[in-house]
């Protein structure tokens, strides 16, 4: 591990105070106006410590992310909820030198309202992030509402993979963005019952591709189903069928999406994306939980290799490392305030696996400390962007979270 510089000791000084400055007196307000104001103020502040190995390059590659969220919502009225959520981010250290297109792909937008994210400051190693990842009207009336702006459209059913999730798929690796990303869409849901409803979403992308869904959701035989119907960025018709319940006393979720093209002069096939899962908790609070995704297209890593699916934004017709994939987890909290897990992904048609533990331990009811492994090991002809032969890469992250 190669020692800190002077400028880099510099820099972790002056982003640990500004993040300190700019989030107490917030906390402050929002505690001072509790119960007298309309809107209600949240969010968390984060230091996290990352080393990444692998056997294309000698030694560690370190890094320090620094993040703070604040997320506002406010009611002026008893229909009307105006939200904006943001993330703030100081990412530093050795991976901007090793990978220059680092703090563009962190600037990019994959949203119609591109200009929501924005590197503030970049160098050569570092780059200062700021991006709106909610930022809508809400407007409910009796049983229906409608929501337009940037927002979180989650359609799946499943843990880790989500065919039936076309608006906001997400990276099951990504651990350290809960919230998940949001799309710029206009969403209309009228509510049947109190188990069924319709919904309609029309969304756009950065390259003003538009994506129509339709969602039909009832509970049915005791489980809850959804229907879906889709024209997808204006290449697909998608047809999906999402599920979740119990099978005895282990839940049982899944979904399925049949991708049909409208264009077939570049070879573009149809495309299934199968995901099932179960989940069942013991006496003790063990929790062990199993899942299966099938993609009838085998994936092809050999464009841009498993950092550019690591890191990229990941669409949903890419949720596969593999033809079939095979993810187990258990978990168990020793004590109320420390929960341990461990992770593990089978991606055969790669002769591959990802092992991923980790360790979380509440130190007060608002400050938390997590240490986060990841491995990835890739075999049969995988070629990575950095080298040649079997792909083994390792992750570690040392998080300290506070909530307020």
């Amino acid at each position: 591990m190669k020692p800190l510089s002077h400028a880099y000791r510099q820099i972790s000084l002056v982003a640990g105070i500004l993040f300190l400055l700019f989030s107490l007196p917030y906390q402050a307000e929002a505690q001072d106006s509790a119960g007298k104001l309309p809107y209600q103020l949240s969010g968390y502040l984060s230091d996290m410590q990352s080393g990444m190995f692998s056997h294309w390059r000698d030694g560690w590659i370190t890094d320090q992310l620094l993040q703070n969220r604040l997320n506002v919502s406010c009611s002026p009225g008893s229909s009307f909820t105006l939200v904006l959520e943001a993330r703030n981010r100081l990412m530093f250290g050795e991976s901007m030198d090793t990978d220059t297109a680092y703090a563009q792909r962190m600037g990019t937008d994959p949203g119609y309202m591109e200009f929501l994210t924005n590197n503030l400051a970049t160098g050569e190693s570092y780059v200062l992030n700021s991006s709106v990842d909610r930022f809508h009207v809400r407007f409910a009336r009796k049983h229906t509402e409608v929501t337009l702006g940037r927002q979180r459209i989650n359609s799946g059913q499943s843990f880790v993979w989500n065919p039936n999730d076309l608006f906001n798929v997400y990276s099951f690796f990504d651990f350290d963005y809960p919230e998940r990303p949001g799309c710029d869409a206009l969403r209309l849901e009228h509510y049947l019952s109190a188990t069924s409803g319709l919904e309609a979403v029309a969304s756009l992308d950065a390259a003003g591709k538009l994506t129509l869904a339709s969602l039909f959701r009832a509970n049915r035989f005791g489980y809850d189903i959804q229907l879906l119907a889709s024209y997808f960025r204006e290449e697909d018709a998608v047809f999906g069928l999402g599920w979740s319940g119990n099978l005895g006393k282990a839940g049982f979720n899944g979904e399925i999406s049949h991708f049909i093209p409208f264009k077939r002069s570049a070879g573009e096939k149809n495309l299934v994306l199968l995901s099932a899962g179960t989940g069942y908790m013991f006496p003790n609070a063990l929790y062990l939980q199993g899942e299966v995704l099938y993609s009838s297209e085998s994936p092809d890593l050999q464009e841009g290799g498993l950092m550019e699916y690591y890191r990229g934004d990941l669409n949903v017709k890419k949720l596969a490392l593999s033809e079939w994939n095979v993810f187990t987890q258990v978990s168990f909290p020793p004590t109320p305030l420390l929960n341990v897990s461990i992770a593990w992904m089978w991606l055969p048609g790669l002769k591959g696996w990802y092992a991923g533990p980790s360790i979380t331990w509440g130190l007060t009811s608002d400050l938390d400390v997590s240490l986060v492994g990841q491995y990835f090991y890739l075999k049969d002809g995988v070629k990575d962007v950095m080298y040649t032969e079997d792909l083994k890469l390792g992750l570690a992250f040392l998080r300290l979270k506070w909530v307020f």
